[in-house]
């Protein structure tokens, strides 16, 4: 696979560079460092970020401005854009679900061409994000990810190797989980070590950090005061991929909003001001309306379930097990 992603490293003579001990990474290819010296940052974009620099097993160090890898470019600032138009930047490689892009699929970087390559949802319903602390348990779901996106990885690489390809953003919400999964396979398949792949893994935390900075310096102290306690959960949520806000709401999804409200303050009004405290009374009085309570919101719920892609929401559904 190293073979067909040279696009990304630099070559030079061969004769030349094998007499200075230089290794060929493939007959006829010899691979030269190059390292940037001007990082490329972007204000709208925290975790936005060039992954050139990094060696490979033979010496050879990948070539910068060529990869970049991103959270949503959906953030990016006027600046920012005109940023990605000097970056020349050709391709955006976008691993958000349906729903995400539904939001906004703005590619944002003038003139590049965008391919829509959904990478699966880590956070599954009644996931527990204390769970994610556990480096086995995100291995895992970093692996089951790779599984159930095999088609859409396989179509990465075949993208990849398309040297008009270049310069090329990968993106997701938060640029940390399937981003870096990708990255990493990109990586590993020309040959850079797993110690340099975790490193570069591991920078997203400092973004997290200046994502959570730049959340507090919007909110007054009052506002400070009552959302800090949740930023935490907030912020692992994006990560997680299942938080990204953004303002442009469709109109079929503020219709369902309008519908559900409406639906909840009629039954609220109904059960005389709560419609969970009218079920559990019910239950604990032995009355009949308790019973009819449970059995109209099973009911309720599956008729819900299945409305929800009327209205553009997506549905969740425990992914099934495999041998990959």
């Amino acid at each position: 696979m190293g073979g067909v992603l040279h696009p990304i490293v630099v070559g030079r003579s061969v004769r030349r560079h094998e007499s200075e001990g230089w290794v060929s990474y493939l007959p006829g290819v010899v691979l030269l460092a190059q390292r940037t010296d001007r990082p490329v940052e972007l204000e709208g974009c925290a975790n936005f970020r060039d992954v050139g620099g990094l060696p490979t097993a033979t010496g050879a160090i990948l070539r910068a401005e060529r990869l970049y890898r991103s959270n949503a470019l959906i953030g990016a600032t006027p600046d920012d854009r005109r940023t990605l138009g000097d970056l020349g930047i050709a391709t955006v490689i976008d691993l958000r679900s349906d729903a995400e892009v539904a939001w906004s699929d703005d590619v944002v970087a003038p003139g590049a061409t965008r391919h829509h390559l959904p990478l699966g949802d880590l956070l599954g319903t009644g996931d527990d994000w204390e769970r994610w602390r556990d480096p086995m348990y995100v291995a895992d779901r970093y692996f089951g990810l790779c599984c159930s996106g095999a088609a859409s990885i396989t179509e990465i690489f075949a993208v990849l190797t398309d040297p008009a390809t270049y310069p090329v953003v990968i993106q997701c919400s938060l640029g940390k989980d399937r981003t870096g999964v990708v990255v990493a396979l990109v990586l590993r398949a020309i040959g850079v070590p797993l110690l340099h792949i975790v490193e570069e893994y591991s920078r997203s935390r400092f973004a997290a950090f200046r994502m959570v900075d730049a959340l507090r310096a919007q909110l007054d102290d009052e506002h400070r005061r009552a959302l800090g306690p949740y930023l935490p959960a907030l912020l692992a949520a994006g990560l997680a991929g299942r938080f990204a806000p953004v303002w442009r709401i469709p109109g079929r999804q503020v219709a369902a909003a309008v519908i559900g409200g409406l639906l909840l303050g009629y039954g609220a009004r109904l059960a005389y001001g709560c419609n969970i405290g009218a079920y559990f009374s019910g239950i604990a009085s032995g009355s009949l309306h308790g019973w009819l309570w449970l059995v109209a919101a099973f009911f309720g719920n599956v008729a819900g379930t299945y409305l929800r892609p009327a209205f553009g929401l997506e549905v969740e559904r425990t992914p099934r097990l495999t041998g990959c």
